[in-house]
């Protein structure tokens, strides 16, 4: 006598997870593009909040800072605020705030 069960036959099983893995290769290497372009868009936002601490560091001492160390001694920026997360840091030359690798 046959029973009638109700579940997945193995070969529904593969197909689904087929389509599972066919779906993570599509969108792990786009989670990592992204990754890269958010940290690329956060360290020039970094950038641009150094050099408008730089003109503030200008007015308040009537000259243009030396280094990221002077605007950090004054509390215009943290420590943290110097390096990117992509591991490039923030230097000024010339009274401009620069990346650098």
């Amino acid at each position: 006598m046959l029973k009638n069960k109700k579940g997945f036959t193995m070969i529904e099983m593969l197909i689904v997870i087929g389509i599972v893995a066919l779906l993570l290769l599509l969108i792990i290497p786009n989670i990592n593009e992204k990754q890269k372009m958010i940290n690329a868009k956060g360290c020039e936002a970094l950038k641009e909040t150094i050099s408008s601490q730089i003109y503030l560091y200008e007015l308040k001492h009537g000259k243009l800072p030396s280094s990221t160390a002077d605007l950090v001694k004054d509390g215009f920026i943290n420590e943290e605020q110097t390096k990117c997360k992509n591991n490039m840091s923030i230097i000024i030359e010339n009274g401009q705030a620069k990346i650098k690798q």
